[in-house]
């Protein structure tokens, strides 16, 4: 299959299929996530590279490209939100568009996942005998279309030594598929809208029931908290809250609290 032309790309129809989701092209979070001195923004020819190569067989690549962009002078801030995120859209959006076959974008999602790891660590490789803190997996409910706190989320956990996992929209399977065939600590839903409060209860419902873990930790975070106070509670979710930058410690004080 040929590779899909990044660079007049239109902006697709909404379909259950896709994965693509609104990633707006800048979100300075921290000094690490600062632009190059006189630099907008990340360019879109490089989103729109790093599209093309998540899609090739070998992982090497888009790694070497990433390190690249990175000697630019992004921090990894700029990397994950305006590099990694945006360019994950563009296979969501091709897939969607049957651009892409099924395997390629599984591909290519597991090789963010990759990246993520490695950024973290290149960026920040502590002590190799430092524990990490947990293991997360970080999703929106289905239905969900902001997904820029995600990534930003992602940023910040992998900072303070998470091991995290992309699930939607990176991962296709239902977040209670993950738990139930991988250990995680903990699952931070991240939702935006007040309409989605049913389906994250059903979410965290479905959590609760398949997790291996029993004693899982369900945090959730987002616009819907703002909106909904008491959101956490009402979904039966261990808490949460809007603060971005206060997650990491919430999670480590729902774990100490024993989970549920």
């Amino acid at each position: 299959m040929s590779a899909p032309d990044w660079g007049s790309q239109q902006q697709p129809e909404s379909r259950n299929r896709s994965q693509g989701a609104e990633v707006p092209p800048r979100l300075i979070l921290s000094s690490g996530g600062e632009a190059p001195a006189g630099c907008a923004g990340m360019p879109p020819a490089h989103v729109e590279r790093l599209a093309e190569l998540l899609l090739r067989t070998q992982e090497r690549p888009s790694l070497d490209f990433v390190r690249e962009v990175s000697e630019e002078g992004y921090g990894l801030t700029a990397l994950v939100v305006e590099l990694l995120g945006p360019a994950t859209r563009l296979v969501g959006e091709a897939w969607a568009e049957d651009r892409v076959g099924f395997l390629e974008a599984g591909i290519a999602y597991g090789r963010v996942q990759q990246l993520l790891r490695r950024l973290s660590q290149e960026f920040d490789p502590g002590p190799a005998d430092l524990l990490r803190a947990g293991r997360v997996l970080l999703t929106v409910p289905e239905g969900e279309t902001h997904t820029l706190g995600l990534f930003s989320l992602a940023e910040l956990l992998l900072r303070d030594r998470w091991e995290v996992v992309l699930g939607r929209p990176v991962l296709e399977a239902s977040p209670a598929t993950l738990v139930h065939t991988e250990w995680f600590d903990a699952v931070l839903i991240s939702a935006a809208q007040e309409r989605l409060l049913p389906v994250v209860q059903q979410e965290v419902t479905r959590l609760r029931q398949r997790s291996r873990n029993p004693d899982l930790c369900v945090l959730v975070g987002g616009n819907l908290t703002v909106l909904v106070p008491d959101a956490p509670t009402r979904v039966g979710a261990n808490g949460g809250g809007g603060e971005a930058d206060a997650v990491s410690s919430r999670l480590l004080e729902a774990l100490a609290a024993g989970g549920a």
